[in-house]
């Protein structure tokens, strides 16, 4: 699945109306990477699909200009995990909670619908993923996604006290930004939207510190295909080059069905992992389930079939 580097996932929330910490996007190669914004500032690495970039080197907090030049320099030019599309500059902001958000595509079953699940979790940062037992799921139609009075109904979203609203009696800042993240998440077609941290000022507003997305390329519109349409990088380079040598294969025979499936890390079935018997007619069908499990440790597929 094609990844979004943190700078597009913004514009993808700032359509939405939803806050974002402020910064500004120095590409590749650009003559402004000497000018410095703002100071304090955190410069992060833009590489689609990379995670755990802190501790990759990619994250780095400057206080001067000389250490802004200095580390700017140092993750562009670093390529060791990929070339960079360029570098994030955010202004550091002070934050009272760290919360995490989530949109994910649920494929259903054979008693559920597809449709979308938001994710919520009080305790945001590295690591939440392994700690599923803090997490709250809402299921939703893609076609009628959950307003923020829903949202606030059914997620049970952290109390703000009279300061961090600053007397403001409208809606939750939190249930407001939930809800503008599911609809970004339905009208941009993704697969992925999460906001780790989602922080929350003194002020009482909603904020996405860092952000990433996952998209299917060919549900991408015509009107956004610059905005997705990013460099590949990385292991998001293999990807395309399997997709490119996919599409020749079905170029030569359009009837059929090409797609490549990751080879499973040696160790069998891996603990705690859902055991599931297929039986998926048609190359979609199989696709889509591939596309969709292939790369879980909480999903194992015992048989595969394909009548295509």
């Amino acid at each position: 699945m094609p990844a979004l580097a943190e700078h597009r996932t913004r514009t993808i929330l700032e359509r939405e109306g939803l806050g974002v910490v402020e910064g500004v996007f120095v590409a590749a190669g650009s003559e402004e990477r000497s000018s410095v914004p703002f100071l304090p500032a955190w410069l992060k690495g833009q590489i689609a699909g990379l995670t755990s970039r802190r501790a990759k080197g990619l994250v780095s907090r400057v206080d001067s200009a000389g250490e802004y030049r200095s580390e700017m320099e140092r993750i562009a030019s670093s390529t060791e995990w990929g070339q960079p599309e360029g570098v994030l500059v955010a202004r550091e902001i002070e934050l009272v909670r760290e919360l995490y958000a989530a949109c994910l595509l649920d494929l259903g079953s054979d008693s559920t619908p597809p449709g979308g699940l938001l994710l919520f979790s009080e305790s945001g940062g590295s690591g939440v993923e392994e700690r599923p037992e803090a997490l709250t799921r809402l299921r939703f139609s893609l076609s009628d996604p959950p307003d923020a009075e829903r949202i606030a109904s059914e997620v049970p979203l952290p109390g703000l006290s009279p300061d961090e609203r600053e007397g403001d009696d409208g809606p939750n800042p939190l249930a407001s930004f939930l809800a503008g993240m599911v609809r970004a998440f339905c009208a941009n077609r993704l697969l992925i939207l999460e906001v780790n941290p989602l922080g929350l000022t003194a002020g009482g507003e909603a904020v996405a510190v860092d952000c990433r997305a996952e998209f299917e390329k060919r549900a991408v519109r015509k009107a956004d295909a610059e905005l997705f349409e990013t460099p590949a990088a990385g292991a998001e380079s293999a990807v395309r080059e399997r997709e490119e040598l996919v599409n020749r294969i079905n170029a030569a025979d359009p009837s059929g069905t090409g797609f490549f499936r990751e080879t499973r890390a040696e160790g069998g079935i891996p603990e705690n992992a859902l055991r599931v018997a297929t039986n998926l007619c048609g190359g979609g069908g199989k696709m889509l389930w591939e596309m969709a499990t292939g790369g879980r440790d909480d999903i194992f597929t015992l048989n595969e079939s394909d009548t295509s």
